[in-house]
């Protein structure tokens, strides 16, 4: 019982440390995982309007907008 444990234990800890994000530094213009592209994107005027009619409900979107600040907070994504 006690090398069962064991090797459940040591396969969870070799788990937990593959598992971790790549190590490499966000430079500018790094990009990670699949790429995005501006096709079927609205401007955020348009966006308020099309949420303020679906009130309550989900809806999806895809904005097209300029990054002008983010923000380092937990939790927090960007401005």
């Amino acid at each position: 019982m006690k090398k069962i444990l064991s090797l459940f234990v040591f396969s969870m800890m070799v788990a937990a440390g593959n598992a971790q994000p790549p190590d490499v530094p966000a430079d500018k213009g790094a990009t990670f995982g699949a790429g995005a592209t501006a096709d079927n994107a609205i401007t955020v005027d348009a966006m308020i309007s099309q949420v303020t009619g679906n009130e309550g409900k989900k809806t999806e979107v895809k904005l097209i907008g300029e990054v002008v600040e983010v923000c380092q907070e937990k939790g927090c994504w960007m401005k």
